[in-house]
């Protein structure tokens, strides 16, 4: 059931994160046009930036600030449901299977607990702290800091819902994690015919 609940969530969070990487990657380049043909412009003909340049920047750099924080605590839960995410199983590899088996309970237990008291709890304490301050985004006065941390709860509740469904269901787990092994294994013998060829 919990199964069923997850799949329309991995496709909304995908987009989404997709969305995110798209006005990262926008901001940043806006960022760069100003600074480096803008400003430099302005640099050369005039020998000063204007002030309009400095309070069109600030809001950008907070902006591409926030939207790197929420693509990576975002992108970090879809990470760990496709087990993409960074790794080091070179001794773990060495075990009998019932051991490895024992291993990745409790690596996802751990994850389930850093999830549970560091994201949510924490970061729900952060962002209701942000709030009870009237902590401001810098250069973006009109927007309160909370909104800054509010994807480290979002992402330990994902993070939470996925590692409960590992535990719930280890087998299919572990098939998923080789099934998206073999699809890199794939892409990488297609990649090597290729430049065979």
């Amino acid at each position: 059931m919990l199964e069923r609940l997850l799949r329309p969530i991995d496709r909304v969070l995908t987009w989404v994160v997709v969305g995110l990487l798209v006005a990262m990657v926008s901001s940043i380049s806006c960022e760069i046009l100003l600074r480096e043909v803008v400003q430099a412009f302005f640099l050369k003909t005039s020998g000063s930036s204007p002030d309009w340049l400095q309070q069109l920047s600030a809001p950008l750099n907070t902006a591409s600030q926030t939207l790197l924080v929420w693509v990576g605590l975002l992108g970090s839960p879809l990470a760990y449901r496709h087990r993409a995410h960074l790794g080091v199983d070179a001794i773990v590899r060495l075990y009998p299977a019932r051991v490895r088996s024992a291993l990745e309970t409790v690596s996802t237990v751990l994850v389930a607990l850093f999830s549970l008291g560091v994201l949510l709890v924490g970061g729900g304490m952060v962002c209701a702290r942000s709030v009870n301050y009237d902590f401001r985004m810098p250069g973006l006065e009109e927007f309160n800091r909370a909104w800054f941390y509010a994807v480290l709860p979002l992402s330990g509740a994902l993070t939470l819902l996925y590692a409960i469904n590992f535990l719930l269901h280890p087998g299919r787990a572990a098939a998923d994690s080789a099934a998206s092994t073999s699809e890199v294994s794939l892409g990488e013998a297609h990649d090597d015919e290729e430049v065979s060829r």
